[in-house]
């Protein structure tokens, strides 16, 4: 019988601090030992052979025990509380709490606040986040493995700061698996100890979590870094865990797209099944079905710590163990599978009459206890017939749970398990129609108090009559003879009436617990509760309403489809009434003209806008939600997903309280608010990619809009009733999240003061010109018809400045890079890089109209698969095709942007001789502060560095704003003229553009005559050079400086572009001189592998690799020079011919052609071979050398450029 409950009530915070969770475990006979901050034992609700029955520090600071088997009942864990009642020593948590009350209420109270004091003294801090330090990754590469003691290996030192007498310690090995990011990077360590025991116990392992951490914070108060204790799943608070073998799974899904078959994921349970696995993974690989073998971390209970994302378009066989945690870590992977995308879900169950816990490495490496046939390992052909005997998810669901489930119901549903499946997925695998066989059952029982359809049996029919004076003894007993009690209407309001009462709490606990002991389904229900409180409620606002007078006539001209509710959206003032309707700050009541309208959802819910979406037939809805709590929200659907069925899941996300008994009503009224208002409604347009829209009169600057009106400047616009918003473009998986992320890079911080600063930093280097004029040209570009996207090149060695320099010029535009947002990650800026994948330069392509785009790290263009096909994107213009969320695609979209590329080499470089006149549309531009690197150049590159990080976003829309005004002054001036002599805007641009170009062709010299890429080179530079005089014109209204330009200097003398590096860009674009680029090609792949060259660095030491050797000075140290044989030595750059060639090929080139045409113009010395003389050991033989003249090599540079074209100048320029 329940316990009384202390006449003195002593607070429940205090019952826990008194009688600790870990005394009254160990009272009950369950022995533990110290793990960390807590402690581990055997559990005693299931066969435990491993210790798994754990005490730890819950966020509150109170210890919690759980279990981590699932299936346990344990496995839900609890307080000190929920212990009393899982050992037996209590019947429910209220009895529990009375028997905690009346042990304490014989101590006096000093004395209880005394022991209270001193255990919270010693009770450890639990930390936020289970976090230890800041993990490494990639953790430092090296040997785990350290000493041996004996013929045991063991770990090398690892931290163990919860230990304060052994900090320090080092594990025995049995296994160490090591855990993988996709990328190969290394993430953390799983050590499996060798089985051990203490005399008289039995063996048992362990398998700890060890990641390398920096800032341990250790006992003594010393922070160290190094590898340390910790659990994976706290490293990161917004990261999953990569899959154990996670890097196999990516190269598997690569070799089955090359072989246009899928992937096979096996998903086992523990890292030695998986390693055990690999022979026979192998074997099924080589049979033309690429496979592998995973796991995930921390065992059967733990797979919602693992990102299972790498499963997508893979086919999934799960091969649980023989046991009940098996199964019931079967049902979760199988909604971890789908919900990753596997395109398959087969479950192998294990042989019915295999020994419990049988695995994969059981039948691999058989126990000795094993009976027959489980005593022989397996061949690849038994395992071959084990894997037709797999079936589908759902059949392994059908077979081996469903019809179990129906039959559950004994015990604590909360903590019991079907064959091994945990309560809470029972109950959500079978959907019965409960509310509709209740309002069968019982027609009295209210809308709003109708339990959840979802339920592991349907609610049985109850005949009983529930006396007038319920009690909940009264209750329980009736329960027991009847299920259907606990859901009648009257039970359920009898229970949310002392739900309700503060007073009564102990009584709604006792309850709770007896219900859940009679077997009846908590989930259904606490969620039938749920819905008679709202019911309540309803009622209560139905009551104020009807006593106020509220008719259904009482203002029925009004044309307001919403009353009383001052702060609604000004978009719905205009919606008119819905005939049968009413809508006011209560919610949407159904009015049937009696005088007493009936609330069907107590939200309120309107049509504010349409929204057309570019290239889209599907338009969308967006819909205003007021919910109960007063507070507005937006949906934006397709008006199909806002009727029927669909309509529950597009609210719920929302927590609007629309549900399967009302969403039909619902559904009604919006249909009809749609008809009687479509017309009304405003009107949006959705672009996927920002810049010019709406025929280039408006300009989408990331979240805002640009544009002037009626020669009025009008400045970034946020009013979304402009009519432009951007949505990402739909992709397979939804909207694309990495547009998404780049146009929120579009901001503005800092002021333009500052800004002008760093602008006088870098104005005197003409090549920082060029890259200014260059961030700006794209929305000129734009603005005309029928002109070619260009990439510019800016390369040279590292440490030259070209990345602070390209930061300075995209600030112009918003948040440079990481550095400005605090990170380094290329998904806090607008920097980007080459080593994207090609679905995701595609992407980024095609996300502007008139926008520059940067990409860095031009170096990953060799290492990216498919990198060809990149750089075609950007030189063709060629964008991708989308997704539409109604299905199927939508036209191409194409790719207009201005690439803005930095990296040590050229992108050149990685373009073949045959490049479909890809060189023709590169602007290459080498060192743009300078070769040489003075203390001046210094303190500019990092001044300007450290200004564009926090002054940015401001240029940029200052100059559309100035170039649409121009426009608008244009039209203006041509509106006068006879509308024959009219000129288009985008056509005046057009001629200025191709007079300049004409203009830079006269200037070119007469070796480059005859490149047949000057013509477009020029289009291109002139270009930059109309952007320039547009850019200079420009006046900031809004600019508080007496100087209001947007540019704070002047147009370079007669608005010239620099001759210097006109001659650089064309000599650089010059297609019939490949001997030349091959040559500069060559050079850049040396100093990329200076350190492979013998003599590069130390000449009486072999470098690893062997390429060539590095040119002599012709100077000695003391200023003499070098001669060999009483002649002056030359300098040569001697490499292999097989390298060379080798070289040569990976480049682009014909190497039989190049030598020749190097040969022709004296460029190497050679024989009459074509080859050095000189005969040199390579490899296992010996070869010839080509020795290239280092006079040659800045012969050619000089016809690339000058050595002074990036340095600084004095000014030569126009007001």
């Amino acid at each position: 019988m329940p316990r009384d409950i202390a006449p003195r009530l002593i607070d429940i915070d205090e019952l826990k601090a008194l009688y600790p969770l870990k005394d009254e475990v160990e009272a009950a006979g369950i022995k533990l030992t110290k793990s960390g901050s807590g402690w581990k034992g055997l559990c005693p609700y299931h066969d435990d052979r491993d210790p798994s029955f754990t005490l730890f520090l819950g966020k509150d600071n109170q210890h919690r025990y759980k279990c981590q088997a699932a299936g346990c009942k344990a496995h839900d864990g609890g307080s000190v509380i929920d212990f009393l009642v899982l050992s037996g020593q209590a019947e429910d948590a209220a009895d529990a709490i009375a028997y905690l009350r009346q042990r304490a209420s014989g101590i006096p109270v000093k004395q209880r606040k005394a022991v209270i004091e001193k255990r919270a003294s010693e009770m450890p801090k639990v930390a936020a986040s289970g976090l230890r330090g800041t993990p490494a990754i990639p953790a430092p590469t090296g040997p785990m493995r350290g000493i041996r003691d004996g013929a045991q290996a063991r770990t090398r030192t690892i931290l163990n700061p919860a230990n304060e007498e052994t900090p320090e310690c080092s594990l025995p090995i049995d296994r160490l698996h090591e855990y993988r990011t996709p990328e190969g990077e290394l993430f953390g360590y799983v050590v499996r100890t060798p089985k051990y025991a203490k005399p008289g116990e039995k063996k048992k392992k362990s398998t700890p979590q060890v990641m390398h951490l920096t800032g341990v914070k250790m006992p003594d108060g010393s922070k160290q870094n190094g590898w340390c204790f910790q659990g994976f799943s706290h490293a990161f608070p917004d990261r999953k865990v990569p899959l154990f073998n996670a890097p196999a799974i990516v190269a598997a899904k690569a070799s089955a797209a090359d072989a246009g078959v899928v992937a096979t994921a096996y998903l086992l349970e523990g890292e030695k099944n998986v390693e055990d696995a690999k022979e026979f993974m192998d074997q099924l690989t080589a049979n033309g079905s690429p496979s592998v073998a995973i796991t995930w971390v921390g065992g059967a209970g733990a797979s919602h710590h693992t990102d299972f994302s790498l499963l997508e378009g893979c086919a999934a066989v799960i091969w649980p163990d023989a046991d009940k945690s098996g199964d019931a870590a079967t049902v979760d992977l199988i909604e971890r599978c789908r919900e990753a995308g596997a395109v398959e879900i087969l479950v192998l169950p294990p042989p019915a009459d295999a020994p419990k816990k049988w695995d994969i490495s059981d039948a691999l490496f058989p126990k000795p206890e094993f009976a027959p046939p489980y005593d022989q390992p397996w061949s690849i052909d038994r395992f071959q017939q084990h894997l037709e005997t797999a079936i589908t998810a759902k059949e392994w669901l059908d077979r081996a749970h469903v019809t179990e489930m129906k039959t559950a119901g004994e015990g604590n549903m909360a903590g019991s398990v079907v064959a091994g499946v945990p309560a809470e997925i029972i109950e959500e695998a079978v959907v019965v129609d409960v509310e509709a066989a209740l309002v069968k059952t019982h027609p009295s029982t209210s809308l709003m108090t109708v339990p959840d359809a979802v339920e592991s049996d349907p609610a049985p029919e109850c005949e009983a009559e529930l006396p007038d004076n319920l009690s909940v003894r009264t209750l329980l007993e009736l329960t027991a003879q009847d299920k259907g009690t606990p859901f009648l209407d009257a039970a359920l309001r009898f229970a949310v009436a002392l739900k309700n009462d503060e007073t009564k709490e102990a009584q709604y606990a006792r309850l709770e617990a007896g219900m859940r002991q009679q077997g009846v389904s908590m989930r259904q229900w606490k969620r039938s509760i749920q819905r008679v409180e709202e019911s309540v409620a309803n009622e209560k606002r139905a009551a104020e309403l009807n006593s106020i007078g509220v008719q259904a006539d009482a203002d029925a001209a009004l044309p307001e489809l919403i009353e009383g509710i001052d702060e609604k959206p000004v978009e719905l003032s205009t919606l008119s009434r819905v005939p049968g309707y009413r809508v006011n700050q209560m919610g949407i009541w159904e009015d049937d003209g009696t005088g007493s309208p009936r609330l069907i959802c107590p939200a309120v819910i309107a049509p504010m806008r349409r929204i057309q979406q570019e290239g889209s037939r599907g338009d969308l809805l967006s819909v205003a939600v007021r919910r109960a709590d007063r507070t507005w929200d937006t949906i934006e659907a397709e008006t199909a997903d806002l009727q029927g069925a669909k309509v529950v899941e597009q609210l719920a996300k929302k927590s609007v309280p629309v549900h399967s008994m009302n969403r039909n009503q619902v559904a009604k009224y919006i249909s009809e608010v749609l008809y009687f208002n479509l017309h009304r409604l405003q009107t949006t347009t959705a672009v996927s990619a920002i810049g010019w829209v709406e025929a280039r009169d408006k300009f989408l600057w990331g979240p805002s809009v640009v544009l002037t009106a009626s020669g009025m400047q009008r400045s970034l616009i946020t009013d979304p009733r402009e009519g432009i918003c951007f949505r990402p473009r739909m992709t397979s998986d939804g909207p694309d999240k990495g547009a998404e992320q780049i146009v929120k890079q579009f901001v503005r911080s800092g002021s333009r003061r500052e800004v002008k600063t760093m602008l006088r930093r870098i104005k005197n280097y003409p090549k920082m010109r060029v890259l200014i004029y260059a961030a700006l040209s794209p929305v000129v570009m734009e603005m005309m018809t029928g002109c070619q996207v260009v990439t510019i090149d800016v390369h040279g060695r590292q440490q030259s400045g070209k990345t602070e320099g390209v930061c300075a010029v995209m600030s112009f535009w918003g948040r440079p890079d990481g550095k400005s947002a605090g990170s380094g990650s290329y998904n806090t800026g607008l920097m980007r890089s080459w080593g994207m994948s090609q679905p995701g330069i595609k992407n980024l392509a095609s996300n502007f109209r008139g926008l520059p785009m940067w990409l860095d790290e031009s170096k990953k263009l060799n290492e990216q698969h498919g990198s060809e096909k990149a750089r075609q994107i950007l030189y063709m213009g060629e964008g991708d095709q989308k997704a539409t969320s109604s299905g199927g695609l939508r036209e191409t979209a194409d790719a207009r942007v201005i690439t803005i590329s930095t990296g040590e080499s050229s992108i050149l470089t990685f373009v073949p001789r045959t490049d479909g006149g890809a060189r023709s549309r590169t602007i290459s531009i080498s060192y743009p502060w300078g070769r040489q690197k003075t203390k001046e150049t210094a303190a500019d590159v990092e001044e300007a560095g450290k200004l564009c990080r926090k002054n940015f976003g401001w240029t940029g829309p200052d100059f559309v704003v100035g170039l649409l005004k121009l426009k608008d002054q244009h039209d203006a001036a041509e509106q006068e003229k006879p509308e024959d002599e009219r000129i288009e805007f985008a056509d005046w641009l057009m001629a200025e553009r191709d007079q300049i170009a004409q203009d830079l062709r006269k200037r070119a010299s007469s070796q480059h005559k005859d490149n047949d890429s000057l013509e477009r080179l020029s289009k291109h530079v002139a270009l930059l050079v109309l952007t320039a005089k547009i850019a200079h014109a420009i006046r900031v209204e809004e600019d508080e400086d007496e100087d209001n330009h947007l540019l704070p200097f002047g147009l370079w003398k007669d608005a010239e572009f620099p001759e210097e590096i006109w001659k650089e860009i064309i000599a650089s674009g010059r297609d019939a001189v490949g001997g030349a680029q091959a040559l500069m090609d060559v050079r850049d792949w040396a100093l990329q592998n200076e350190g492979l060259f013998w003599g590069r660095h130390d000449e009486t030491r072999e470098p690893n690799a062997f390429y060539g050797s590095w040119p002599k000075p012709a100077m000695t140290s003391e200023g003499t020079e070098v001669k060999q044989r009483g002649r002056k030595a030359e300098p040569h750059l001697h490499i292999f011919k097989p390298q060379l060639n080798e070289t040569l090929d990976r480049l682009g080139y014909r190497p039989d052609q190049i030598l020749t045409e190097w040969k022709e113009r004296g460029w190497i010395n050679a024989d009459e071979t074509g080859f050095t003389k000189k005969i040199a050991p390579y490899k296992s033989g010996q070869t010839s050398m080509v020795n290239i003249r280092m006079s040659a090599i800045e012969e050619v540079e000089k016809m690339w450029t000058t050595e002074d074209a990036g340095a600084p100048q004095n000014e030569n320029e126009e007001g």
